[in-house]
This record gives C-alpha cells, structure tokens and sequence, in this order.
C-alpha cells in the first residue's frame, strides 16, 4: 500500500502562525496596559 504524504508549505504555516499570533499579542499588550493602571 503506497501512501503519499500532503506536505504543507512553510509558508502557508508562517502565514497561520502570523494571522494567529498577531492579534493575541495585541491582546495580551492592551491587558497588560491596563492591568498596569489598577495597580497604581
């Protein structure tokens, strides 16, 4: 039985990753912005 293998570009994964990340860490600042301000 012959099994061919689907590779993923590294591009398209970069791409996911970028489209991931981007707005979690926009996220993850703007609550660290204003869980600062309660602490002071």
């Amino acid at each position: 039985m012959a099994t061919s293998e689907n590779k993923t570009s590294p591009a398209l994964v970069f791409a996911a990753w970028f489209v991931v990340l981007i707005p979690a860490a926009w996220g993850i600042y703007f609550t660290l912005l204003n869980a600062l301000k309660l602490l002071q």
